[in-house]
């Protein structure tokens, strides 16, 4: 029995193999028994960790020493430092954006910049932009009354229009900040956001572009979904006094801009001099996104005669969904951690090296450190 712990524990295949069983238990408990993601994650965590053989100890921390420096509470609480405000924050900036109709606003003027023609390149490009802001679920709701209403004028598939849009909402969730996937990204891998937004682009836009607007168009031709009478919205929801086009690229672009702003800042000026200070600190993520939640919250709120007291009721039903996205991340970095505490990580990127894979050895190296 002690040569086969000594094997799972110290042994290169032993420790593969607890990797193997440990996400095959986590997908057991998540598919099968249904239990909440971040549950299964501190579970499987936290037995992967005894059996691999770390202690108590650093596991969880001892009543002497407190556990501010165990697994329990870097693995779990260092990555929701650098991911919540900004995921909190864009929330915010996205629920705000679609109740004042400012997804309306510039949904309607890219439908009348590409015309009927060039609709389902118009509703990607808004997948694209309001993406940034809004998360995909939500981003879908806002959206999919304008692709019903663009769809019914364009006589076409539903599936013409709905694709393109859904491949820019699932383009800017997956490569774009202030989304957690990508921020979480540059958490564990010490990156800047602003290199995330700039390989997000240029890796993501011709993603979208090919498995939305074209694979779109040509699925769009041979599978026709109409679409129902009852799906179609009613005019008089729309907003009677919507913000100005103008107003909701601002809003939109200010956080993006400061960001990379601070990255290029980082990279030519000169550290300690004091334009590299404003860059650097306006360019925070944390701090660009406040800035824009306080814009729009002045902007598209106050100065449009929304009381401070809906704004805060606004604000706390928009964050309300946020709360499991933050515990199954935070549970999911603590898997991570236990991952790299057993020394799994070592294994892997060995194995990977003898097998001659340098470029996946280079990203398992870079998650390790």
């Amino acid at each position: 029995m002690s040569s086969v712990v000594d094997w799972l524990q110290h042994d290169t295949g032993g420790l593969l193999t607890l990797a193997a069983v440990s996400i095959a238990v986590l997908l057991f408990l998540i598919i099968k028994i249904k239990l909440e993601p971040f549950i299964a994650l501190i579970i499987v965590s936290v037995g992967l960790a005894l059996v691999a053989g770390v202690s108590v100890e650093k596991l969880v921390g001892s009543p002497q020493k407190g556990a501010a420096q165990s697994l329990l509470e870097t693995g779990f609480g260092g990555i929701l430092g650098h991911i919540a405000p900004i995921i909190g924050l864009g929330t915010v900036l996205g629920a705000l954006l679609e109740r004042s109709g400012g997804a309306d606003v510039l949904t309607s003027w890219l439908l009348r910049l590409f015309g009927p023609k060039g609709a389902p390149l118009a509703m990607g490009v808004t997948g694209l932009i309001l993406g940034i802001p809004v998360f995909f679920d939500i981003g879908i709701f806002i959206l999919a009354p304008l692709v019903y209403v663009a769809a019914k004028r364009g006589g076409k598939s539903l599936v013409m229009y709905a694709m393109p849009m859904l491949a820019g909402l699932s383009m800017t969730h997956a490569f774009l900040p202030p989304h957690p996937g990508p921020v979480a990204a540059a958490g564990l891998l010490h990156t800047s956001l602003g290199w995330i937004i700039l390989m997000g682009i240029i890796c993501g836009i011709p993603a979208w572009f090919v498995s939305g607007v074209v694979w779109g168009s040509w699925i769009g031709k041979r599978v026709i979904v109409e679409v129902p009478e009852d799906f179609i919205p009613e005019e008089e929801h729309a907003s009677k006094n919507p913000p100005s086009l103008g107003l909701i690229a601002f809003i939109i672009a200010v956080p993006m801009l400061l960001i990379l702003g601070g990255t290029f800042g980082s990279v030519i000026l000169e550290p300690g001099s004091q334009p590299y200070s404003i860059l650097v600190f306006f360019g925070t993520p944390a701090i660009a996104l406040t800035l824009a939640v306080v814009l729009a919250f002045y902007l598209l709120g106050i100065r449009r005669g929304i009381s401070a007291t809906q704004l805060a009721e606004m604000t706390g039903n928009a964050l309300k969904p946020i709360g499991m996205i933050l515990l199954v991340v935070g549970a999911g970095a603590l898997f991570g951690a236990v991952l790299r505490a057993t020394g799994v990580g070592t294994a892997l990127t060995d194995s990977m090296s003898n097998l001659g894979l340098p470029l996946h050895v280079s990203i398992v190296k870079c998650v390790r450190e």
